[in-house]
This record gives structure tokens, C-alpha cells and sequence, in this order.
């Protein structure tokens, strides 16, 4: 009965991984206390951004966006997202004045 008990939180520990609302944006320290690249899934990352999944895995597929495959599958680790974020950056343009008649 104990096992069924460890086996069922292990469980709710694996979704709860992959099901995760907000995650710390890039930049910010991991709540775990492992040492190790964190990556995420595309809904998580393009909400993270605030872009579109579809826009993001467009990117991707295209490989104008970094990007991770782990076992087949799309992540972006937080150094991917910073980059992305780098790449649209702009820069303010200084206006021109008015020229006299």
C-alpha cells in the first residue's frame, strides 16, 4: 500500500512538470535546487515571451528561432528564449526635423 502511495506522487510530480502555469522567466532563479539547463515546452516558452505557440514553432521549423530537441521532442532553454528576445530588439530611430520653406 505504501509503494502505491510513492508510485502516485511520483506520478503527480512527472505532470505537474509538464502541466506548469508560470515558470520563472529567463534570467531567474530555478525553484529546484539542481544545477542543470532548464528547458520548456513551446506553450510554456511562447507564453514566457509572449508570442503565439504557433508563431514560435513556425520559428522554429524554420530555424530563425534557437531552439532544443530533446528525444524528438521541441523545448527552448532559457538561453533560447533570451536569444529570441535579443533578436527583436529594436532600436529607437531619431526623428528627423521638419525642413523650412
Amino acid at each position: 500500500m505504501e509503494q502505491a502511495r510513492t508510485d502516485k506522487s511520483e506520478a503527480e510530480e512527472k505532470s505537474y512538470a509538464y502541466t506548469r502555469k508560470a515558470a520563472p522567466p529567463p534570467g531567474v532563479t530555478h525553484r529546484c535546487e539542481v544545477t542543470c539547463p532548464h528547458t520548456h515546452p513551446p506553450a510554456e516558452a511562447a507564453e514566457l515571451i509572449g508570442i503565439s505557440e504557433s508563431a514560435l514553432r513556425k520559428g522554429a521549423a524554420a530555424r530563425t528561432f534557437p531552439s532544443t530537441l530533446i528525444a524528438g521532442r521541441l523545448s527552448f532553454s532559457d538561453d533560447n528564449l533570451a536569444a529570441i528576445i535579443a533578436a527583436g530588439d529594436r532600436q529607437p530611430i531619431a526623428r528627423r526635423t521638419a525642413r523650412r520653406r
